[in-house]
């Protein structure tokens, strides 16, 4: 079984993508992980690599191949925002959440981690509408893609007014009907 999932700043897509990969004991991977490899050799910081990215196209590329390598495992689970565009045989998860609320999640565990933290709500709420403008930019410029298009993903779970264990629940609930289905391909909305 292989599990792509993507979506929102805030949507949960880390936390779910661990607790599944735990769940169905499956091995987990994360792009954020792949990143911070390739910027550690560069000698920069995360921040910065993906600041670079949008310009040079090489460190998508690198990014790129080694989730295509990847795509060559059995029974996995990955958690990147277009993971579902290099791994093609998997069932593709795509977490929503409304703005409001990933800004109070987001503002919430910087206050609780290490990482400097913003000043409000509204700050985090305006930096995560940047980012997805620009990441959405990127992906439409570097692939013709839109990772937002949930016609891309099998499976839409809105994550505003649920708690992790009902997000996992009804994951694990749509991914057992999703392996069921005679035809995996292609990528349509299952609500």
């Amino acid at each position: 079984m292989r599990i792509t999932i993507s979506g929102k700043p805030g949507a949960g897509k880390t936390t779910i993508a661990k607790l599944l990969a735990e769940r169905l004991k499956l091995k987990f991977y994360e792009i954020g992980k792949i990143a911070q490899k390739i910027a550690l050799r560069r000698g920069i910081t995360i921040g910065e690599l993906m600041q670079q990215a949008r310009t040079d196209p090489s460190i998508d590329k690198e990014i790129d191949a080694s989730q295509q390598n990847l795509g060559k495992e059995d029974d996995f689970i990955i958690d990147g925002r277009i993971s579902w565009h290099f791994i093609p045989n998997a069932t593709h998860i795509f977490l929503d959440v409304e703005e409001k609320t990933a800004a109070q999640r987001i503002f919430h565990k910087h206050r609780e981690s290490d990482e400097p933290a913003y000043k409000s709500v509204s700050e985090v709420q305006k930096d995560i509408h940047k980012r997805l403008l620009a990441n959405r930019e990127q992906y439409l410029k570097y692939y013709a893609i839109d990772y937002l298009d949930t016609k891309n993903y099998h499976i839409i779970i809105d994550t505003t007014r649920k708690s992790q264990d009902q997000v996992l629940a009804e994951a694990i609930k749509k991914i057992t009907l999703q392996e069921h289905t005679p035809s995996k391909s292609p990528p349509g909305p299952a609500r």
